[in-house]
């Protein structure tokens, strides 16, 4: 049985692959709407709700986990330094499943900084809307240093995250509840539309929409602030099927 921790793209992607190749797949997500997503795939057992060691090492058990893909987002490392410390401890193998970095091209005003706070502290030295494209995790980050109507925020559709939002005094006009990624053209036209002074956003990568914003941005002569991924030591990294099922066929079939 292979537990495929599930957080992005790249998790619904590897799924498939794994059970033609006939592995038994279990799914942890982190969220009812994560959960939702996955619930689409025929014969795929979806757990949801938040782990923590103990709770991680009792499902390794009771369903019998050979092996731990972290396909997680690549800012989630508390999620991944859980599963490493896990499969460790329980002698199990661990691969992360990772997504390639944002490809930078000439012309773009990108302003790469190493965390969110540091971010905010940028961004609040723009004129104009600060466009937010960093989810909801980090958004009090943001509210501390730049006054709230200022912000325009862009989250997922979720009951918590609209929540969240206002309750930091971002105004309900100035929340966007929308489902990722985007396309060129349409980044273009939501920064047009609000005016934006500068964009903040995080490297989420080639799929997670990135490319995107920063060519909208560049159209419009807009910065782009991108905090940058954490770099977690992964025992083993692998950015695509073929390398995902041949470290998987060395470790647990070998």
């Amino acid at each position: 049985m292979i537990l495929v921790l599930a957080g992005t793209t790249e998790a619904r992607s590897v799924i498939d692959p794994l059970q033609q190749r006939g592995y038994k797949v279990i799914a942890a997500t982190f969220s009812k709407y994560g959960k939702a997503l996955l619930n689409k795939k025929d014969n795929l057992t979806v757990r949801d709700g938040g782990l923590d060691q103990d709770s991680l090492v009792e499902l390794t058990q009771e369903m019998g986990i050979k092996a731990v893909v972290d396909a997680t987002h690549p800012f989630a490392v508390k999620v991944s330094s859980m599963a490493m410390t896990v499969c460790s401890r329980m002698e199990l193998c661990y691969i992360r499943y990772e997504r390639g970095t944002t490809r930078l091209t000439e012309g773009q005003r990108v302003i790469i900084v190493g965390t969110f706070t540091d971010a905010a502290q940028k961004a609040n030295g723009y004129k104009g809307c600060v466009f937010l494209t960093v989810g909801v995790n980090h958004l009090e980050t943001f509210c501390r240093v730049i006054p709230p109507e200022r912000i325009v925020a862009r989250v997922l559709p979720q009951i918590t995250s609209l929540e969240k939002c206002l309750a930091l005094g971002i105004a309900p006009a100035n929340v966007l509840a929308m489902q990722g990624p985007f396309s060129q053209e349409l980044n273009r036209e939501l920064f047009r539309q609000y005016s934006a002074g500068v964009v903040v956003t995080k490297d989420s990568g080639e799929t997670g929409g990135v490319e995107e914003k920063l060519a909208a941005a560049a159209e419009l002569d807009i910065p782009v602030i991108m905090v940058q991924r954490p770099r977690p030591e992964y025992p083993v990294v692998v950015g695509d099927i073929e390398g995902l099922l041949g470290e998987l066929e060395r470790r647990i079939e070998g």
